[in-house]
Order: C-alpha cells, then structure tokens, then sequence
C-alpha cells in the first residue's frame, strides 16, 4: 500500500486502486468528477447538491429513479411493508393500500435525526405496478446526500426481492417503453389489470 509523503510517512493512503475499486460510490464520484458526464454529474456539483438539498425525489429530474415491475400489485405492497418492519429504525407512520402510500420516519443512526420517507404504490396505464418515493430530512439546510442513497437502496433491495428480471425500464426516465420481460406470458394481475 502506497504511503503518505513526509510527516505521515507510514500511514496508509486511503485512495489506493484497491479502495477505488472496492467502493463503487467513490468510483462514480470521481468518474463524474473527471469526466462530468451528465449521468455522473461532476463531484464539486454533488457536493453542492448534498450541502444545499435536504430531500430526495424519484419525481423529478436529477433525483433517483422510480421503478416498474411487472409484478402484481399485492406482491410488491407486502415486500414494502416486510421491508419497513425489518429496519430497525424505521417506523412506519401510516400505510393506505387502496390509495397504495406508506409513510415511514427514518431515524439515522449516528447523530439520531428523523426524516420523513413516503413510498407511492399504483398501477400505470399498462396495468404495470409503478413505485415512486420521497425522502425528506425534517431539520436541516443539507442532508449529504442521505435521502436519495435512502431511497436508493430501498428500491435495490425491491428489486432483489421481486426479482431483478420482474423490473422494467422506466419509460418516463429516457428508457425504452416498459415491457414485460421476454418469456413472461400476457396475462392479468391479482386486481384484474392486464399487462402485455
């Protein structure tokens, strides 16, 4: 392991091609903070974004991305509501399947803050089970980017859950139109919506 000049000379440097490759957020930060690609937008702009926002949105642009399954409805309510009991310091405040929103405060783990998630449940037009989420800091100028990882890794453990071949490409997000996977059959949900 490299090492640092002069009077830190045998402390570890913490930017070795092995911490760089094991920590894929750094990786992205520093791809975007070289490339400025605007997927990876540059660090210097993320860090302003995480000292001036205290909200994350899969809403609107820039934020983190929603998700379509084609998976019936019941089945991604109930893996959301298996997830918030497994957190520890999550409670879930309020929960409306017929309106399809679960309402969660999050306390994070070091200095104890509370923020306010809110996950929307529904069926699109396709009949094609969309999930959206907001994350809100309740103190704050800036929440470090907290919310949107929040938000981030709730829907990645969704997605392990339902099964990542169940997720669809967003169509609102630039992707290709949302279809089933190749080899699912046409059919109809549990509530009777149908999907290709």
């Amino acid at each position: 392991m490299p090492e640092m000049p002069g009077s830190l000379r045998g402390a570890p440097y913490p930017f070795t091609h092995e911490t760089v490759n094991r920590n894929r957020p750094l990786r992205r930060a520093i791809r975007g903070a070289v490339t400025g690609s605007r997927d990876e937008p540059a660090l210097a702009d993320r860090i302003r974004r995480w000292k001036s926002e205290n909200s994350a949105d899969t809403r609107v642009r820039g934020g983190p991305d929603g998700r379509v399954y084609a998976v019936p409805f019941a089945e991604v309510w109930d893996e959301l509501l298996r997830m918030v009991e497994r957190r520890g310091r999550w409670t879930l405040e309020h929960m409306d399947e017929e309106l399809g929103i679960i309402t969660v405060s999050c306390r994070t783990p070091v200095f104890r803050f509370v923020d306010d998630m809110t996950v929307w449940v529904s069926l699109d037009a396709d009949g094609l089970t969309r999930v959206e989420a907001l994350s809100r800091s309740r103190v704050g100028k800036g929440d470090l980017g907290v919310n949107a990882r929040r938000i981030e890794k709730m829907l990645r453990r969704l997605d392990a859950a339902v099964g990542p071949a169940n997720r669809l490409q967003d169509r609102r997000s630039g992707g290709r139109p949302a279809q089933p996977p190749p080899g699912r059959p046409s059919g109809s949900t549990s509530d009777g919506a149908t999907f290709a």
